[in-house]
């Protein structure tokens, strides 16, 4: 990931208020499940992270722009207050290539990051996020394909379909 050029551009877009909303309603159905281990690959200004530690989960957000970070901190402490059953929260500075750890998650969150990675990056890290998850755990990876492309994310896309393969062995329900 270009990452002296992803951080920018966000820590500037982050600047300003809430930028992406709420949750999606997938994500917050998900945090609904049971309480587990979360890592959130991108998650910019915590939409994702915060509902699910409000629920009860362990809740690890990774993302290059500072700024996103200090906005989901922040966020994690108003809410704090509200929701004994949080646990602790660890949110780090880095892209995913930079992100080290043996700890293995019950859910993988990977929303809209993949096609900042360049060439065989995104394959890589799907490969990676499938080993950090424990078994009977989820990916959830939303991804821009060549039929659906914003102008601006030209440098990578997933053909369609092709995410699907990826997941296709006897160990990923899709």
């Amino acid at each position: 990931m270009n990452d002296y050029l992803v951080r920018p551009r966000y820590d500037a877009i982050y600047q300003q208020s809430e930028v992406f909303g709420k949750a999606p309603r997938l994500v917050r159905r998900l945090s609904d499940d049971y309480p587990g281990v979360l890592l959130d690959i991108g998650c910019g200004q915590g939409r994702n992270v915060v509902p699910f530690a409000q629920r009860g989960w362990e809740v690890n957000g990774i993302d290059p722009s500072i700024k996103g970070l200090v906005s989901t901190l922040q966020k994690l402490q108003e809410v704090r207050a509200a929701y004994p059953e949080m646990k602790g929260a660890m949110l780090q500075c880095t892209d995913f290539k930079g992100y080290h750890t043996a700890q293995k998650f019950d859910l993988i969150m990977c929303m809209n990051v993949l096609h900042f990675m360049e060439d065989s990056e995104p394959f890589l890290a799907i490969e990676r996020m499938q080993e950090m998850t424990k078994p009977g755990g989820s990916n959830l990876v939303q991804v821009f394909t060549d039929k659906i492309m914003r102008p601006e994310f030209k440098k990578f896309s997933f053909a369609d379909g092709h995410l699907e393969e990826l997941y296709a062995s006897e160990d990923w329900e899709i």
